[in-house]
């Protein structure tokens, strides 16, 4: 008898920890795709950093700015790109935009308002990617 007991004690507590793991990776998780920075409120732009999609390809692939510079990101591919940021699937929102569609010849242009290294990629060929660095 007591052994039964044992048994489903040790089965509860651990159903309890798994629900616990999903539930923290459910609420937690989308938090881990970006920096905790907090949003700064730009008085002037510094620099615009251009970012060109191309044969695939985004160059440059990391860029180094300042707090308040500006990232533009250009498609000069012959084919519509959808620019999201944050890991593919884990999109998140950075300067009031998660993704956009650009079509060829189009830009998306971001105030980089928001310390921290951030990612960014082609939804849909998540190969084309490229990232950002944010400091004071």
């Amino acid at each position: 008898m007591n052994k039964k007991k044992s048994l489903g004690i040790v089965a509860t507590v651990f159903v309890s920890g798994i629900i616990v793991l999903v539930a923290m990776f459910v609420l937690v998780g989308p938090l881990l795709s970006h920096s905790d920075a907090q949003q700064v409120s730009c008085k002037k732009t510094g620099v615009t950093h251009i970012a060109t999609v191309k044969d695939g390809k985004i160059d440059p692939k990391d860029t180094q700015a300042k707090l308040c510079d500006n990232l533009t990101i250009v498609n000069d591919d012959n084919k519509d790109r959808l620019m999201a940021f944050g890991k593919h699937e884990k999109h998140i929102k950075y300067g009031g935009v998660t993704e956009e569609l650009l079509k060829p010849g189009q830009s998306l242009t971001v105030p980089l308002n928001q310390r921290g290294t951030y990612l960014f990629h082609d939804h849909y060929d998540e190969d084309v990617s490229g990232d950002f660095t944010v400091t004071e």
